[in-house]
C-alpha cells in the first residue's frame, strides 16, 4: 500500500513538475569531473523522485531479505507448536476415552517439540500402564523426572498412584517415602504410604 502511494506521488510531482515548468522549462547542467549533464528542470525533478522511489524499494528489499530467514523459521516453530499441541490434546482425548493405544501414540508422536513433555510422559505413562506396559511406563516416568526435575513431585506423584492401581506395593511405600521427604504432611503421600504399609502387613511402621 505504501509502495503504491510513492508512486503516484512521485507521478504527481512529476505531472505537476511539468505543468509548473511548461511556459519556461528551465536549463539544468551537471559537470562532474568528465562528466557533464544537460537537462530541463522538468526531467531533473522527475528522475529525482525516481531515484528516491528506486532507493526506498532497493532498501525495503534489503530489509525483506535479511528478515526472510528468521521468519521462516518463525513460521516453522510456530508450525510446530501448533501439531505438537494438537497432538497432545488428541492423546488427552484419547486418553479420556480409554484409547489406550492411540492416546500412547498422539502423546509421544511430537513430544519433542511440545513446550511441556513432561506433561505428555506422564498422561503417556497412564495409557502404557492401561495397557499393562509397566516397563513403557516406567521409561515415560523416568523421563518426565529428567526433563523436568524441578516437577519431581508431580512424577513422584503420578508414579505412586500407578504402582498403587496395579498393586506394586513395595515401590509404592519407596515412592511414598520420597515424597513425605519432600512434603511431610501432604495427604496423598500419608494415605500411600498407610495403603503401602496396610498391604504389605508391615503393622508397626503403619
Amino acid at each position: 500500500m505504501i509502495l503504491v502511494l510513492l508512486v503516484i506521488l512521485a507521478l504527481c510531482a512529476g505531472v505537476a513538475a511539468i505543468l509548473a515548468l511548461h511556459g519556461d522549462s528551465g536549463y539544468v547542467l551537471v559537470n562532474y569531473g568528465h562528466w557533464l549533464v544537460e537537462t530541463n528542470l522538468a526531467v531533473l525533478v522527475i528522475g529525482v523522485a525516481v531515484w528516491f522511489l528506486l532507493v526506498y524499494l532497493a532498501l525495503k528489499l534489503l530489509g525483506l531479505f535479511v528478515r526472510l530467514p528468521g521468519s521462516v523459521r518463525e513460521a516453522i516453530d510456530r508450525r510446530r507448536d501448533e501439531r505438537a499441541r494438537g497432538s497432545f490434546e488428541a492423546g488427552l482425548l484419547k486418553l479420556f476415552e480409554g484409547n489406550w493405544k492411540h492416546a500412547e501414540v498422539e502423546l509421544v508422536r511430537r513430544i519433542a517439540d511440545h513446550h511441556a513433555p513432561h506433561l505428555n510422559y506422564l498422561a503417556a505413562a497412564r495409557a502404557a500402564q492401561r495397557q499393562g506396559a509397566t516397563d513403557r511406563r516406567d521409561h515415560y516416568l523416568r523421563l518426565a523426572a529428567l526433563n523436568k526435575p524441578e516437577h519431581e513431585f508431580a512424577t513422584l506423584l503420578s508414579a505412586g498412584d500407578l504402582q498403587r492401581k496395579r498393586g506394586e506395593y513395595a515401590a509404592a511405600r519407596a515412592t511414598a517415602l520420597r515424597l513425605r521427604e519432600r512434603e511431610p504432611g501432604h495427604p496423598f503421600a500419608i494415605e500411600l504410604l498407610a495403603e503401602s504399609y496396610a498391604a504389605l502387613g508391615e503393622w508397626q511402621p503403619l
